[in-house]
């Protein structure tokens, strides 16, 4: 596996006190009732968007890393296996992940 820039996975979904309109990510190795916010958590504010759809964007954010190890581990499979057009899709969306 590469080592990359960002907080490693897995990460955790956490609200906020209220449940709404804000939640956090973090790396699971941290406690979400910290009273600090420590500086590698993501806050994710959907303001003006229904509980469902910024709920489930959190959700995508904290699978962000396992996503992308399964896609970097699958990526040779489908390079073997696939065509042109998926190999196209995965080397973009890993890119895009690293920020290149």
């Amino acid at each position: 596996m590469t080592e990359h820039k960002w907080t490693p996975g897995p990460w955790i979904l956490t609200p906020d006190s209220d449940g709404e309109e804000m939640c956090f990510v973090s790396p699971s190795t941290k406690d979400a009732s910290e009273d600090a916010f420590p500086r590698n958590w993501l806050a994710c504010m959907c303001v003006g968007l229904p509980n469902s759809e910024w709920q489930a964007n959190a959700h995508l954010i904290s699978a962000a890393p396992d996503l992308y190890d399964a896609l970097e581990n699958a990526f040779a499979l489908i390079l073997t296996h696939g065509n042109s057009k998926q190999i196209e899709d995965a080397e973009t969306a890993l890119s895009k992940a690293r920020g290149e």
